[in-house]
């Protein structure tokens, strides 16, 4: 009498796929938690680094004195209809004196320079966005079909395979109707 032993249910190599799987997804788990964990300290550093700036923002605005002649940022003004009226320049005194006037004048051509300046930097700024969007559009393009290219080189040995299984297939067909 021998001992029969049923089949096991499940093969070895089964359940060794899938502990080493699990333990693969652990690992992906884990390295993924690191990431975020990264990507949290980022982001709180930088609402951080923002606060800061806000706070700094305001404490300079709190720092304006009022007292001072000259022309001051632009400030927004309540008319007596409730809407916003902005104003270029606040004086603090108003004096007739050339030199204040002078000062203003000073003030204005420097707003405009840099107003000037400021679109000139724009332009550039747009062209050369331009010229590199069409220089990246055309390293896309060539990207592209060179991939398409590479894609398509697998195809005649598709066909090459497909041919000598079907000349493997009529070879066997005939030995056996031989045989």
């Amino acid at each position: 009498m021998s001992e029969t032993h049923p089949a096991p249910v499940v093969p070895k190599w089964l359940s060794r796929t899938v502990v080493t799987l699990l333990a693969l997804q652990v690992g992906l788990l884990w390295t993924h938690g690191s990431l975020l964990q990264r990507q949290h300290d980022d982001i709180q550093a930088l609402r951080e680094d923002v606060q800061a700036l806000a706070d700094s923002l305001d404490q300079d605005q709190d720092d304006w004195d009022s007292n001072d002649i000259g022309p001051h940022p632009a400030r927004f003004a309540r008319r007596q209809g409730g809407g916003m009226v902005r104003t270029a320049y606040l004086r603090a005194e108003e004096s007739g004196k050339d030199e204040g006037d002078q000062e203003l004048k000073d003030a204005q051509k420097d707003l405009a320079n840099t107003r000037q300046s400021a679109q000139d930097a724009v332009a550039k700024a747009r062209a050369t966005q331009e010229k590199m969007s069409i220089s990246a559009a055309i390293d896309k393009a060539e990207a592209k079909a060179k991939l398409e290219a590479e894609a398509d080189t697998w195809k005649p040995w598709l066909w090459v395979g497909v041919a000598v299984v079907a000349v493997a297939l009529l070879v066997r067909a005939i030995f056996r109707r031989r045989g």
